[in-house]
């Protein structure tokens, strides 16, 4: 509802996007109906619908379903048929990134993001009244990393909890991360970085006396220079 009260939403419309892949695949024919009567009936200005399958008898029930459509919503309508990597892959030709889906790399249904989102919306409407001190207190804060945040030292740093979860993390991640095609790579990556967030980290490097924040650009760098010591260290233990 917040999108559907924006100006700007109303007057450029909505882009949708229905997901029929591995485990959220649509199940019936009845289902397919329903989808699109749902996706038609939401009160909303629609500037594009996109619908993913990966199963061909559904693809071709989408197709006719397509065709019976008025000229202004069929125009609208995109049809993608391939697996989570092709069909990702198709839509971001769209502008439409990954990391935009409610999904994590194994295209399960992931609404961190989505809830993060809402939580910034909350906050954007609540009213507080910040010191004066604020932009002070906040320089502060990061002279002194939290438990949770991962740093980049160069060195070694021990038993730091934010560092040994970004390890596991990595562990957990680096077959797949290595048989990967460079799309997941990058879906895992970004994995990583929002998990370290939701719980509450940062990824900092040394400043001076204090820290910063490591700049996206870098931090994806560092991300993969960590998966490619994984693989180094996991080689050698094989010799």
């Amino acid at each position: 509802m917040k999108a559907l009260q924006s100006e700007e939403t109303q007057l450029r419309g909505t882009v949708s996007i229905w997901y029929g892949i591995g485990n959220l695949r649509i199940k019936s024919r009845t289902g397919l109906k329903e989808r699109f009567t749902a996706a038609r009936a939401l009160p909303q200005k629609k500037a594009a619908i996109h619908g993913c399958v990966d199963d061909e008898r559904q693809y071709a029930i989408c197709t006719v379903m397509v065709k019976v459509m008025q000229s202004n919503m069929r125009a609208r309508m995109r049809l993608h048929f391939g697996s989570l990597t092709e069909c990702q892959y198709q839509l971001s030709t769209y502008g439409i990134s990954p990391q935009s889906l409610p999904l994590d790399a194994f295209g399960n249904i992931n609404l961190d993001r989505h809830q993060r989102w809402v939580q910034s919306c909350v906050m954007e409407e609540t009213p507080v009244d910040l010191p004066i001190s604020s932009p002070q207190a906040l320089e502060e804060s990061i002279t002194t990393p939290n438990e949770n945040d991962v740093l980049f030292t160069g060195g070694k740093v021990g038993k730091h909890i934010g560092n040994q979860r970004f390890k596991s993390y990595i562990l957990e991640f680096s077959q797949v991360y290595d048989s990967g095609t460079d799309e997941i790579k990058r879906h895992i990556v970004n994995e990583i970085s929002a998990k370290i967030h939701e719980g509450g980290g940062r990824f900092l490097r040394r400043h001076g006396a204090a820290w910063e924040e490591v700049p996206l650009d870098n931090l994806r760098g560092k991300i993969m220079q960590a998966f490619r010591k994984c693989r180094r260290v996991r080689k050698q233990s094989c010799v």
